[in-house]
């Protein structure tokens, strides 16, 4: 838990008059509640702008609202930190976030996993086309750029390049941006930084962009998001969360869901949480050092 309440303090510290709208309207003053309240809340991580992220999870929502006859939204937050702090003072009745995030609610938090979102995702290392480095080994004394300090993408890529002997505290300067397109675009704009990123991110960006830059490594494919119940809801309402989450992918509603999101459903099982474990440990030290 104390992860979490240095998570509060760290959010506490952020100016309060940031430039950054919240990612959805809905979430701008969301109101804890001790039960579940007659609106089922989803609470989605912002990794997408506010109105991709509505249009990407309105299947999902009208699929529930109409499967649990009970009004629901999608909330979510300005950023990473804040949506946590929320997770934890439990403004969402579902949550659907990063795995290491989910981890580490239903370890901290109590939250109980119901389905993990698996998509095609894996994170590229990315260099100027007329960059020097033809290996990983070559970045280093060089500038990486990366995601969010606390995202999965940035987390998976300082495990990948510790693997290959590349330690990034020492061997690289490392620069966070608050999303994957503005790390992509640092190093595009470079001489020789390098930069990683979702491989959706970068092949979603202008082909101008795309061009002048070469893949020079990748991790393996890993879960994208996984959705967890408030522990607060009774287990009648966790169990009927569950049977209409198994039946979205069999509705018209969830057929549209998949095919926008390029994503699938699989178990949320024990194995697939305890994968997750490895990551904790910089979490925590993240959240901890940022209070």
């Amino acid at each position: 838990m104390r992860y979490w309440l240095a998570l509060g303090l760290m959010v506490l510290s952020m100016s309060t008059a940031s430039a950054q709208s919240p990612a959805l309207p809905a979430a701008a003053s969301p109101s804890p509640a001790s039960a579940a309240s007659p609106t089922l809340r989803i609470g989605v991580l912002p990794y997408l702008s506010p109105r991709t992220l509505l249009l990407e999870f309105a299947p999902l929502r009208e699929f529930l609202e109409g499967e649990l006859r009970r009004k629901t939204e999608i909330l979510s937050a300005p950023d990473f930190p804040r949506f946590l702090a929320r997770t934890d003072a439990g403004h969402f009745d579902l949550v659907v976030t990063a795995p290491h995030f989910a981890r580490l609610a239903q370890q901290e938090l109590g939250f109980k996993p119901l389905i993990a979102i698996r998509a095609d995702f894996y994170a590229l290392v990315l260099v100027p086309e007329g960059a020097a480095a033809s290996t990983l080994s070559g970045l280093r004394g060089k500038t990486l750029h990366l995601p969010h300090r606390l995202s999965f993408i940035s987390l998976q890529i300082e495990d990948f390049l510790r693997q290959r002997g590349i330690l990034p505290e020492r061997d690289l300067t490392v620069i966070h941006h608050s999303t994957d397109n503005n790390a992509i675009l640092a190093a595009e704009r470079s001489r020789d930084d390098a930069a990683a990123a979702q491989r959706a991110v970068f092949d979603g960006m202008p082909k101008e962009i795309t061009d002048k830059l070469r893949i020079l490594g990748s991790t393996q494919s890993a879960l994208s998001l996984v959705a967890l119940a408030h522990p607060r809801l009774s287990d009648a309402e966790v169990a009927r969360l569950q049977q209409a989450l198994n039946k979205f992918p069999f509705s018209v509603d969830g057929l549209k869901f998949f095919q926008s999101s390029r994503t699938e459903f699989i178990p949320a099982d024990t194995a697939t949480m305890r994968r997750l474990d490895a990551y904790l440990p910089r979490l925590k030290e993240l959240l901890a050092n940022d209070s």
